[in-house]
């Protein structure tokens, strides 16, 4: 599976394969769901679990760093 590179405004998010798909008894699942003909991404569990995210409601800003 690929490296899933997510880039918002400028930066790259990448997202191993180990972050967006599971096994269990023996089949592979994505973590990923949706439209996929859409280019609107909702960034949910899959993204949040790799990049901590704060949410400044009164800047209407987003800060993202790598989850440690």
């Amino acid at each position: 599976m690929p490296t899933v590179v997510f880039e918002i405004n400028g930066k790259k998010y990448p997202l191993p394969p180990s972050a967006y798909t599971s096994q269990d008894q023996g089949f592979c699942t994505s973590g990923f769901q949706g439209d996929y003909s859409s280019q609107q991404w909702i960034l949910g569990d899959v993204f949040i679990r790799e990049y901590y995210s704060v949410f400044d409601r009164a800047s209407n800003l987003v800060g993202l760093a790598k989850a440690i």
